[in-house]
């Protein structure tokens, strides 16, 4: 169960970091980027805005697998829990 636990206390952080790092990532795009128009500005944007969409899936689907392995985790408590007392 220490296993799940540290599971979920790593993705959890990770979920974390990546929330951080996209807030990062579009404070330098739009405070730094030059302002710039054009066919190849308009491929920017597309690729930019793609891979935020990409991103925020990614740390979507990890809080996912987070909660599941805590969802696990308080199952596999629950079952003890009731063998204990069932064989106490």
């Amino acid at each position: 169960m220490e296993a799940l636990a540290d599971a979920s206390r790593m993705l959890r952080d990770y979920a974390d970091h990546c929330a951080e790092q996209l807030v990062a990532v579009e404070k330098l795009v739009s405070s730094s980027h030059l302002r710039w128009t054009g066919e190849a500005a308009t491929e920017y944007e597309n690729r930019h805005r793609d891979w935020v969409q990409r991103a925020e899936s990614m740390k979507q689907h990890i809080v996912a697998v987070r909660d599941r392995a805590e969802a696990a985790r308080a199952a596999y408590q629950a079952a003890l829990a009731a063998n204990v007392k069932m064989f106490s």
